[in-house]
């Protein structure tokens, strides 16, 4: 199977708000699949959030290819510009890209200036 990736960008994110869950359905059997999900800064850093199957991925239907990425109750990387991509790496060893984006996070202003000090 090869994928071509669909592009989705995150609407953008203000600094320690939640991610929604997000559902995702790739009509395509993912039995016995790893899924995971990671948003970096640049394509070679670590990642500042992951979804994996079995820790933050529910998976809904494996024969239809229906999961969800659970809801991130604080999400509160430095604003900023981020890219993540999903793979799955089906049960026969094979690894394709299902989808990649951006997700903007931008300062939150109540929490920004709660944190400082009035002096």
């Amino acid at each position: 199977m090869s994928i071509i990736p669909a592009i989705y960008n995150f609407e953008h994110h203000y600094k320690g708000s939640s991610i929604l869950p997000l559902h995702i359905k790739t009509n395509f059997d993912i039995t016995g699949a790893i899924i995971t999900c990671q948003i970096k800064l640049e394509a070679n850093t670590p990642a500042i959030h992951e979804w994996k199957t079995g820790t933050n991925i529910t998976i809904i239907s494996a024969i239809t290819g229906e999961f969800t990425l659970n809801q991130v109750d604080v999400f509160d990387p430095e604003p900023g510009k981020y890219i993540y991509d999903l793979q799955i790496t089906f049960a026969d060893g094979t690894s394709e890209t299902y989808m990649k984006g951006k997700i903007c996070v931008i300062q939150d202003i109540t929490d920004w200036y709660g944190n400082k000090s009035n002096t």
